[in-house]
């Protein structure tokens, strides 16, 4: 009974042990408030809300972020595709650990306001071995992924990327998904199945397909949001892409309907206004998808890559990439097809209720130069090459409203032109300077003589001599368009009208401080005469003057130039000067001191000038005999003898440069003391000095006449001598108690 009482015992010890170790050292999803298993508690909390065959659509949150990520980027053991990043950052997912190609780009699309990524893996059914676009599905890939999500808090839309398996391999890819969905699905609630990545097959055909994977997803107790694509992604043969959607059922009312928004330069005009024309019809396309399908949408893919085979990155040719191209390849832009992505994104966020959106590239597989780990999210400068101007990602670029966003501010604008006074039919530059509200931005002139025009910037010339008043109007994109206008006075002239300027030559002088003051004149008629009022009441003419101020204080100068014309013209021009007060030098004197006649006191007086450019002289006055003071350096030495001991005031006196100087004066006071009876008065320095040097302790311990520390040193060596004695005495008693103890052990 014992026996099995004490294997009871080791067998419940055991198990505590078992149950202890698993808690400290089992994973966990551990999010930045440091809750474990928060992942598995946001799947396990979803509650179903069947309905018998359809239930209204759900809207779904917010959602916007970047596609391009390899399923195996979640892991530092990444494939050579990877960039492998040199430089460590530390995991704030996996202590210990470098951060992934995966959590460094969720850390910088988190600070840009972005809140999904979209990972995947190769096409088990036609590719299972991957490729550089995409890993291999791997279950410890996926967990990574999923901690990373759940740490940052972000959404996953999880593709499968197999563009003909929907229908070429419909069993195998269902198959294939089962399990995923069975076991991944449980682990994270913010999850978005992508089935299949640009499906090629007819609508029909993607309808049934995409009903059958639905209905398996749910009949295995999934409750995640479904992404089903439009046919037009892949390939398009209707004029009206919104018939390329499926039709699709879900008793949970969470399917999301995708389109990928590409502009092709093969296909095309390659123009600004082409480009907003097809982003405005993808917008639509999406809208009346919407519509006709009763779900809303998540369009899961799209960007500024012009879509050209042979503009494809340094690795390949860039011939055939457009003509106003900044970067080849997949993470690739021009100028034209930016502009068809960035009206995109703000018609997207600007529509009620916000059309989510997921761009295309970021990540690490890339044909883009300098694409690194963040792709089209690269925030350095990339140098041009053959075929391409060069610049950073595109997504740097990209203005966009960032998740939990405000309204666009305000929109603000005005415009400058050049020249100020411009002569009749000569040309006239004017530009807009526009801020806040949403690009792109329509602009027109009004020029005040019948004569409009467009863009951000024009010329206009007038052909008579009078003043007219330019308006300039912007409208920007945002939902309600918002409006400003600004208006100025332009004068057109036959002939330049006189002008003039004023310049100093210190803007901040000292009181009594020379300035100069110069004229420049033009237009109008020669010669000019100048007249400048200083404000302080002082006047000159001519061109240059000079005038210094006696009083500080803030002054407005005035010129005044007069031309020769008939009638005169006169032109005026005004600068402030700043007359700054003139402030004593400062000067440092040690304090009054007392040296023993016969001994060197040596000391620096230093002195230094706070107005602008002034310079310091030391000198001083009562000096006695013998002692000696360097202007120079500001140094005083002097070795008082016998005879001159008493009181001395010597006055240090700071003069400074500027006019009227402001000196600083100072007094000091020495005390000359008759030396103690025994020296020599020989010392070199320091009071109380005897012939034998400096008495370095003499400041320590008080002087001990003769008598006393003879006493002192006697008693001293009497108690060291007791000392001694006592601890021989005491050493021998120990001994013999020894000695005695050991007898007394060896006769028992």
């Amino acid at each position: 009974m014992l026996k099995l009482v004490g294997t009871r015992r080791l067998l419940g010890l055991l198990t505590c042990s078992i149950l202890v170790a698993s808690l400290l050292f089992a994973p966990t999803l551990k999010g930045p408030s440091g809750d474990v298993g928060q992942a598995f508690l946001k799947g396990s909390s979803m509650t179903s809300t069947s309905c018998s065959t359809n239930c209204p659509p759900q809207q779904p949150p917010v959602m916007i972020g970047w596609g391009g990520l390899r399923l195996d980027s979640a892991t530092t053991t990444c494939s050579s595709v990877c960039y492998q990043n040199s430089t460590y950052v530390a995991s704030n997912v996996f202590p210990g650990q470098s951060q992934s190609d995966m959590e460094r780009l969720v850390v910088r699309m988190k600070a840009m306001g972005l809140n999904t990524i979209r990972v995947s893996f190769a096409p088990y059914c036609t590719n299972p071995s991957g490729d550089p676009s995409d890993s291999p599905y791997s279950s410890s890939d996926t967990q990574n992924m999923i901690k990373i999500a759940n740490y940052y808090n972000f959404w996953i839309v999880l593709r499968y990327d197999g563009d003909s398996d929907i229908s070429s391999a419909t069993t195998c890819w269902l198959n294939y998904w089962q399990p995923i969905v069975q076991q991944l699905g449980p682990l994270y609630s913010q999850i978005v199945w992508e089935p299949i990545n640009e499906p090629s097959a007819s609508v029909a055909t993607l309808s049934s397909a995409y009903q059958q994977w639905i209905n398996m997803a749910r009949q295995s107790g999934d409750q995640h949001f479904i992404a089903v694509e439009n046919q037009c992604s892949n390939s398009c043969p209707y004029s009206d892409v919104s018939q390329g959607y499926p039709t699709v059922t879900d008793p949970l009312g969470k399917v999301l309907i995708s389109l990928h928004d590409y502009m092709s330069y093969q296909y095309s005009t390659w123009t600004i206004p082409a480009a907003i024309s097809y982003a405005q019809q993808d917008y639509q396309a999406v809208l009346k998808g919407e519509q006709t399908t009763g779900w809303f949408a998540l369009d899961t893919e799209g960007g500024p890559d012009p879509q050209s085979l042979t503009c494809n990155g340094p690795g390949g040719t860039t011939s055939g990439c457009p003509p106003d191209d900044i970067l080849p390849g997949s993470a690739g832009y021009a100028t034209v097809s930016l502009t068809f992505i960035q009206t995109l994104t703000q018609l997207f966020d600007n529509n009620n209720p916000r059309i989510n959106w997921v761009w295309w590239p970021a990540g690490t597989w890339t044909d883009t130069p300098c694409a690194g780990t963040y792709g089209a999210l690269q925030p350095a400068n990339c140098p041009g090459g053959a075929g391409y101007s060069g610049g950073v990602g595109w997504g740097n670029l990209l203005q966009y409203m960032p998740v939990g966003g405000t309204p666009p501010p305000a929109l603000l604008t005005s415009f400058t032109f050049l020249p100020t006074s411009p002569l009749v039919n000569s040309p006239v530059s004017f530009t807009a300077i526009t801020t806040g509200g949403v690009l792109p931005y329509t602009i027109t002139w009004n020029f005040g003589d019948g004569v409009t025009s467009t863009g951000i910037t024009a010329t206009h010339t007038y052909t008579t001599a009078q003043s007219f008043t330019v308006t300039e109007t912007v409208t920007d994109s945002s939902s309600p368009v918002q409006t400003s206008t600004s208006s100025q006075s332009v004068t057109a002239y036959t002939s330049l009208p006189l002008s003039t300027t004023l310049a100093v030559s210190s803007p901040m002088p000292a009181v009594g401080q020379t300035v100069t003051f110069t004229a420049s004149a033009s237009g109008g008629t020669a010669p000019y005469t100048y007249m400048i009022a200083f404000g302080d009441g002082g006047i000159g003419t001519g061109n240059p003057v000079t005038h210094a101020y006696n009083a500080p204080g803030s002054y407005t100068a005035k010129v005044t130039v007069t031309d020769s014309a008939l009638p005169l013209a006169s032109a005026s021009a005004s600068k402030s000067v700043n007359v700054q007060a003139l402030v004593p030098p400062t000067l440092a004197v040690p304090a009054n001191q007392t040296v023993v006649a016969g001994t060197w006191i040596n000391f620096t007086v230093t002195a230094a000038s706070v107005n602008t450019g002034g310079t310091v002289i030391l000198s001083a006055t009562g000096l006695p005999a013998g002692a000696t003071f360097d202007p120079s350096t500001g140094v005083f030495s002097w070795k008082p003898s016998s005879s001159q001991t008493g009181s001395y005031t010597i006055v240090f006196i700071a003069t400074d440069s500027n006019s009227p100087s402001t000196p600083t004066s100072q007094p000091m006071g020495i005390q000359v003391d008759q030396a103690a009876p025994g020296g020599s008065n020989g010392g070199n320095g320091g009071s109380g000095g005897g012939s034998n040097g400096p008495c370095f302790y003499c400041g320590i311990f008080p002087t001990i006449p003769s008598g006393i520390g003879l006493l002192v040193i006697g008693g001293l060596l009497a108690l060291i001598a007791s000392l001694a004695l006592l601890t021989i005495r005491t050493r021998a008693s120990l001994e013999r108690r020894k000695r005695r103890m050991n007898r007394l052990t060896s006769e028992d």
